[in-house]
C-alpha cells in the first residue's frame, strides 16, 4: 500500500498507511498540531517568568519568617531553663535537675 504523506504545522508526516489505521503508529493530526505549536515568547512568557519569580519570593519569605520564629522560640525557651529559672528560684542547681528528667 503507498504511504500517506502530509505536512502539518512544518511537521513533514510520514509512514501513515491505510493498515496502520486505529494501530500505535497511527499520528493523529491534532496532536501534532499541539505539539508542534511554538513556545510563547514575548510578553507571555516574561510575565509567567516574573509571577513564578514572585511567587518563589514569596514562599521563600514565608518559609523564612516560620524558621527564624521557631529559632527564636528555641532560644528563648533555653535562655529561660538555664538562666532565668535558676536565678528567680535561687535553686543554682536547678539546670542538674533537668538534666536528671
Amino acid at each position: 500500500m503507498p504511504e500517506k504523506t502530509g505536512h502539518c504545522k512544518g511537521i513533514r508526516v510520514t509512514g501513515m498507511k491505510k493498515a496502520d489505521k486505529g494501530s500505535q503508529k497511527d499520528i493523529d493530526a491534532q496532536t501534532l498540531r499541539d505539539d508542534a505549536a511554538p513556545s510563547p515568547k514575548g510578553g507571555i512568557q516574561a510575565a509567567n517568568m516574573f509571577k513564578l519569580v514572585v511567587f518563589t519570593a514569596l514562599i521563600g519569605a514565608f518559609a523564612g519568617l516560620v524558621v527564624w520564629c521557631f529559632l527564636k522560640a528555641v532560644s528563648v525557651c533555653t535562655a529561660l531553663l538555664w538562666e532565668t529559672l535558676p536565678k528567680q528560684t535561687g535553686l543554682s542547681f536547678l539546670p542538674l535537675i533537668f538534666c536528671t528528667l
